[in-house]
């Protein structure tokens, strides 16, 4: 199984070729070179704006980034973590988050458990009530 994400200077994909789902990089177009950024698990791979960083979420549900560069070819520095995600790596094939243009924010979906369980009274109209 193989999900990807195009980014002019490759695709970025997970597959469970080894095994275990990794992340993974080809040039586009193919010239045969293939090159595994994760080493312990990982899904739904996607570019930062400019390229040069790619994210995907890690088998312990954490946000991971790797900077690539691709002056004479294509290198990746090992993956950092950035913040844990809740989001179930097995759920679904949506990404469930995405990178603002400089990859310093984030939007995800948070799992409903992480949520405050006091409910919430929203009041529409409370001008109304002043009069």
């Amino acid at each position: 199984m193989h999900s990807f994400r195009r980014m002019d200077i490759g695709v970025a994909y997970d597959s469970d070729e080894s095994g275990e789902k990794q992340i993974y990089v080809q040039p586009f177009p193919s010239n045969g070179a293939k090159y595994q950024i994760s080493s312990a698990g990982g899904t739904r791979p996607s570019w930062r704006a400019d390229g040069q960083e790619l994210f995907f979420i890690a088998s312990d549900s954490y946000v991971m980034a790797t900077k690539v560069t691709t002056g004479s070819g294509f290198t990746a520095a090992s993956p950092a973590r950035l913040f844990e995600s809740g989001i179930a790596t097995q759920a679904g094939r949506s990404r469930m988050y995405a990178a603002g243009k400089d990859g310093m924010r984030f939007l995800t979906a948070v799992p409903r458990q992480l949520f405050d369980p006091t409910p919430l009274t929203i009041r529409a109209n409370w001008l109304a009530g002043l009069k």
